[in-house]
């Protein structure tokens, strides 16, 4: 069931991050990605997706050592 959840939340949060980024709710989308990657650690595509759309909020904030442990 958890691999359903992640699959789901994962095609949203990938989906809906530019919005988030381009309309200055970068603490909401960074809460979202964090949390999405917390429901599955397995490596696969999706999860590097996930990875970069949080590298980008954590750019914009400022967070260079959190941006930089997404890679």
């Amino acid at each position: 069931e958890n691999e359903g959840r992640f699959d789901f939340a994962a095609k949203f949060g990938v989906a809906i991050w530019r919005f988030w980024l381009l309309h200055g709710h970068f603490t909401e989308g960074r809460q979202w990605m964090e949390k999405i990657l917390h429901l599955d650690p397995t490596p696969t595509a999706t999860r590097a997706d996930l990875l970069r759309c949080l590298s980008d909020f954590c750019v914009t904030q400022g967070d260079y050592a959190r941006a930089r442990s997404c890679e």
